[in-house]
């Protein structure tokens, strides 16, 4: 339709252009004016080409209007078509995402529940473990623990019964230590260990008399130098009062400072008798 359009214009355009020169040529021979005939023929000719024209451009619109709305319509039609199939897609993968969410819900849910079952086996697995070597060792140490315990046990029975035996011997060495007569020998007897151990037998001499009296002789005394006869008689005595000695330290532990004060000066008067 446009093509035609198209060649109608330039029908048109060639026509005037054969008129002018029609009309140009007949100016060169003749110098005179068209008639009016020949005006009226040019007129008519353009008239009738403008009317031609005119038909042809109204024809050719409403072609163009026709097609135009059968083109509307077939886009219209399309579009719909188009949009249709794009809901129908749209739904399709809809429907197809939900599917597979809830596959895929189904699958974790599936997973974490076997995950959750394995985790159970394995921790109660781990708590018997725990428990039975918990068990061993705690029965491990309980008897190790029983063992030793009485082997301390035994050595403290021990100890105690040696303690009892040393109880037994100091008492009796108490009860030999309250007679002033084995006091006394004890006490001599240790007095020359004493000595022999310190001086050589030309520097001590043995129940030598040293009072005027001629009595009661001393367990030892020892020669120093010096004096008229040429040496000096140091006497040592092994009697002690030990019983006094006893009782002013029994006084001085139960916090009897008047007896402990009676009780040494009674042991130093003996001491000096």
């Amino acid at each position: 339709m446009d093509i035609l359009i198209v060649a109608l214009l330039i029908a048109v355009v060639i026509l005037g252009i054969l008129i002018l020169l029609k009309t140009s040529s007949k100016k060169e021979e003749n110098t005179t004016y068209l008639d009016k005939k020949e005006k009226e023929e040019i007129i008519g000719a353009f008239s009738s080409n403008v009317s031609i024209i005119s038909a042809a451009l109204q024809n050719s619109v409403d072609n163009s209007s026709k097609e135009t709305k059968a083109n509307l319509t077939n886009m219209s039609e399309k579009i719909n078509e188009n949009r249709k199939s794009t809901e129908e897609k749209f739904l399709s993968i809809e429907q197809k995402l939900a599917e597979d969410l809830e596959r895929i819900r189904q699958t974790l849910e599936r997973n974490i529940q076997m995950m959750r079952t394995s985790n159970e086996n394995k921790l109660n697995e781990i708590q018997k473990t725990v428990d039975e070597k918990l068990t061993k060792t705690l029965n491990d140490r309980f008897t190790e623990s029983f063992k030793i315990l009485t082997e301390e046990l035994e050595r403290v029975s021990k100890t105690i019964g040696e303690m009892q035996k040393i109880s037994s011997e100091v008492g009796t060495l108490s009860k030999m230590l309250s007679n002033v007569k084995t006091t006394g020998i004890f006490g001599e007897i240790q007095l020359g260990a004493i000595v022999d151990e310190i001086l050589s037998p030309d520097q001590y001499a043995r129940n030598v008399v040293t009072n005027k009296s001629g009595r009661d002789p001393v367990e030892y005394v020892i020669k120093l130098p010096g004096g008229d006869e040429g040496e000096v008689l140091l006497p040592i005595d092994s009697k002690f009062p030990y019983t006094i000695y006893s009782d002013m330290q029994e006084a001085y532990n139960q916090n009897d400072f008047e007896g402990f004060e009676n009780k040494k000066k009674q042991l130093v008067n003996t001491i000096k008798g």
